[in-house]
């Protein structure tokens, strides 16, 4: 109630502004501030909030958006809040790995946007991901982890032009990267160049002397999920793959998304509603939601199909492609 009293009257626009939340958080010395708004609209609720990191300069960390029934205002206060604070172990996580291996970058503004575009990214905000690393490699031309992962994020965003045009920024700049670093490099071009044997071996390589990196277990996983029978690779070493990613990176979205296609096709309805429900815990874009709560219905573990079609109906472009509806 402190912080709310803080606050000067005045209208909406007041209460919503970035930087009069900065100035109250810092006053109490707070490190992340949350700003949003609840709307009623058709008898429906609309819950939108942000969380901000004192200092940011007004850039929000996350942002989450959802709609529900009027009764369902706690619960829907609630899955906010788990979205936002998952938001804020994501960043802590992003914070460790770039201290553990270095920035890669002397630019604090590129710094920011690239890990603006790592939490977007493990979150399955691919779109808002792309933007971030695209504004990382123009504060620093020579970025070449943004690069790298701008081509990662472009081709989730289904932009083929934009996958390989970042590849080869990031390879005329690879003397910014580790030796390790560009290991993955290669295993990535190799990916998207269709040649899955290079980066299969590339991965497997890497990862026996880096168990501990999870994006390597992912993508290895992901060769394995898109070319595993051409490559004569059983379905379970690709979920092996996907499984030891998800114990090193408990909120890897991309992962979940794949444990839940794997999970969906032999019907395994307990693993896809353990796993959906983990990914929307991470407030994921719309065209991933939906694919995900689609499986769910269609495996039983949501019998409301209904509901589903109403959402599909609803959805943006991207959200009904992402179905092939």
């Amino acid at each position: 109630w402190d912080i709310v009293e803080a606050a000067p009257a005045g209208g909406d626009d007041v209460v919503t502004d970035p930087l009069l939340g900065e100035r109250i958080s810092g006053s109490f010395g707070a490190g992340y501030f949350v700003l949003g708004s609840i709307v009623e609209s058709g008898n429906r609720l609309h819950l939108s909030a942000a969380l901000y990191q004192t200092g940011s300069s007004g850039d929000a960390l996350a942002r989450t958006a959802l709609s529900g029934e009027l009764d369902q205002l706690f619960s829907l206060a609630d899955s906010v809040g788990r979205v936002l604070v998952r938001t804020l172990a994501t960043a802590r996580r992003v914070e460790t790995s770039l201290v553990a291996r270095g920035a890669g970058t002397r630019t604090l503004d590129a710094l920011r946007d690239f890990v603006a575009g790592e939490i977007a990214f493990r979150q399955a905000r691919y779109a808002e991901a792309a933007t971030a690393f695209e504004r990382a490699t123009r504060a620093d031309p020579a970025f070449a982890r943004a690069w790298l992962r701008l081509s990662m994020a472009a081709h989730w965003v289904q932009d083929g032009m934009l996958v390989k045009q970042p590849l080869a920024e990031a390879s005329r700049h690879a003397e910014r990267l580790s030796a390790e670093e560009r290991v993955l490099l290669a295993a990535w071009t190799a990916h998207m160049y269709a040649k899955p044997d290079i980066a299969d071996s590339l991965y497997a390589v890497y990862l026996a002397s880096h168990p501990e990196n999870a994006e390597a277990w992912f993508q290895l996983g992901e060769v394995r999920f898109h070319w595993g029978s051409a490559l004569g690779i059983p379905v379970r070493e690709t979920e092996f793959a996907f499984r030891q990613a998800l114990a090193r990176a408990p909120d890897h979205a991309a992962t979940l998304i794949h444990l839940i296609r794997l999970a969906g096709r032999t019907g395994n309805s307990a693993a896809v509603g353990e796993l959906v429900e983990r990914l929307l815990a991470l407030g994921p874009e719309e065209s991933e939601r939906l694919q995900a709560v689609t499986i769910r219905a269609l495996t039983g573990v949501s019998p409301d199909t209904a509901a589903v079609a109403r959402a599909v109906r609803g959805a943006t472009p991207a959200g009904r492609r992402a179905l092939g509806a």
